[in-house]
């Protein structure tokens, strides 16, 4: 009888642990996880992200916000915006805020980014809400060949519009 009591106390303490340790956090901390669309130009050539189900999500946590956008062919667009969002909002590479890159291929190392003397941009968020980022952006992205010279792309018309 001493056992089963035991067996019994042990199985409701891992219980109560797991049910405490789910529960959903309501101060707002943690990450808010949403996909849409993101559709930009390349160097000229029109791009987007594939379906809407897994090719463009937006994440949050703490002030770090993260656009991610895949294409078909396996490129890819990572937009990090710094600090709190609202409708109106401009930010820039300039002040950091804004952190833009681009993958022609996502599992390659090549990446062309906005930041430093690498190259520039804005994005200007259109609608933010509890359910919905929409806005612009464009870049000059460089990346560091390994000849020391610098390759630059043009990345122009870009949008997103992600519901979560």
């Amino acid at each position: 009888m001493k056992k089963f009591i035991q067996k019994n106390v042990l199985f409701i303490a891992c219980l109560f642990l797991i049910f405490t340790s789910c529960k959903k956090d309501d101060n707002g901390a943690g990450i808010d996880a949403g996909s849409g669309k993101v559709t930009a130009s390349v160097d000229g050539t029109s791009w987007e992200s594939k379906d809407e189900v897994d090719g463009a999500v937006f994440a949050s946590t703490q002030g770090t916000n993260i656009i991610q956008a895949y294409g078909s062919d396996g490129s890819y667009f990572g937009l990090t915006l710094f600090g709190d969002l609202n409708s109106g909002l401009t930010l820039s590479t300039d002040n950091g805020l804004f952190q833009p890159q681009y993958k022609p291929d996502f599992m390659e190392n090549e990446t062309y980014s906005g930041l430093g003397t690498l190259g520039s941009g804005t994005t200007t968020i259109t609608t933010f809400s509890s359910n919905k980022i929409k806005g612009t952006f464009e870049f000059t992205g460089g990346k560091v060949n390994p000849d020391g010279s610098i390759s630059q792309i043009v990345i122009s018309s870009g949008t997103y519009d992600i519901d979560f």
